[in-house]
């Protein structure tokens, strides 16, 4: 079998533990735990009352917060030398949408969105173009919707996004990445996040990554954090159906920690279906700690299915450790399935440190 390349992109190399090791992802790993807190600074708490009025005018700017407060449940605010630009965004996609245009390279801008908010894009994703967002909510958490009209997000340029309580639903997007994509050695990271049903559909005879697509160095980590009922489809003709959930290729990574994948599936009609879960490509490299993928399946009607979890290509790895496998299959009616859990080629490799792969067919 072989796999057939429909598009490149090329970047520098990113490295993912250097990211999760910045001041910033360290406070936000720290301190997500943290009872919110919104005593010393009362516009934060005014703004929580519109959390559904769609009020276009209350993306009101924040006062930036002394050093060492907290809020939104987020991490403890950093020191006042640090550039971070805190902002108030109320239940409203133009508001929303303005904000996040804010961002800039210079400063990581951060934008409370108050629990309970639903922000429907209508049909146009959020694009992050060479700058650093961070989203927060508390409580219940908030929901960016993209009404399987539009994906969520696409980061370019090195661009950097972090997801705190935020609830990803309804993604879509042709060909690559239903709910998430990602180029040019960007990164994000969720936390006590989700992203479920979204859909990469087929075009120019392919479909990735129906919750993420990552290319070139770019990278994802989830932290007490899901995927769920994701899809990569393809409909017509041979077109292929690679990476259910996540979709990886050329020196991407994905860490999850405390988080799982399930239900996700890679379906092709008549092409080839790899990866239930994740597909990786060139170099590239998935670590779970204390993680799980569940009942995820590929399935192809005419070719090829191999990996109902994992289907690792070109010198990519696959590290578990306290990790599971499970009810996962890979099924075909055509050519050949194989690998209901994992299927390895061209110098691939799996390690299952204190892990169990159970009921995959």
């Amino acid at each position: 079998r072989r796999l057939r390349s429909k598009r490149q992109l090329t970047t520098s190399v990113a490295n993912i533990a250097a990211i999760l090791a910045t001041p910033t992802h360290s406070a936000i790993l720290a301190a997500t735990t943290s009872a919110p807190t919104f005593t010393a600074h009362t516009t934060h708490a005014t703004l929580t009352s519109h959390t559904a009025t769609l009020n276009p005018t209350c993306g009101t700017s924040l006062t930036t917060p002394a050093a060492g407060s907290s809020i939104a449940a987020g991490p403890t605010s950093p020191a006042a030398s640090t550039a971070r630009a805190w902002l108030g965004v109320c239940g409203h996609k133009d508001a929303l949408r303005s904000k996040v245009s804010t961002a800039t390279p210079s400063q990581t801008t951060v934008l409370f969105l108050p629990p309970g908010t639903v922000y429907r894009l209508n049909s146009t994703q959020l694009l992050l173009a060479n700058v650093s967002l961070e989203l927060r909510s508390s409580g219940t958490g908030a929901e960016l919707d993209g009404e399987h009209r539009s994906r969520i997000f696409q980061l370019t340029g090195a661009s950097s996004l972090t997801l705190v309580n935020m609830r990803l639903i309804n993604g879509g997007a042709v060909a690559e990445g239903g709910g998430l994509l990602l180029s040019d050695s960007s990164n994000i990271l969720l936390i006590n996040s989700t992203v479920s049903n979204c859909t990469a559909t087929s075009a120019d005879g392919l479909a990735h990554g129906g919750a993420v697509s990552l290319f070139n160095s770019s990278s994802v980590s989830l932290v007490s954090s899901s995927v769920s009922s994701c899809s990569a489809t393809t409909s017509s003709g041979d077109d292929d159906s690679f990476g259910g959930a996540f979709y990886l290729h050329k020196s991407c990574s994905a860490s999850l920690v405390s988080s799982f994948v399930s239900s996700c599936t890679a379906t092709s009609s008549g092409g080839l279906a790899f990866g239930g879960a994740f597909f990786l490509l060139d170099e590239c490299s998935a670590s779970l700690v204390s993680s799980s993928v569940s009942s995820c399946t590929v399935t192809s009607s005419g070719r090829d299915a191999g990996g109902g979890a994992f289907d690792l290509y070109k010198s990519s790895s696959a590290s578990l450790v306290s990790s599971s496998v499970s009810n996962c299959t890979a099924t075909s009616s055509g050519w050949y399935a194989g690998g209901g859990a994992f299927e390895l080629y061209q110098s691939s490799s799996v390690t299952l440190v204190s892990s169990s792969v159970s009921s995959c067919t």
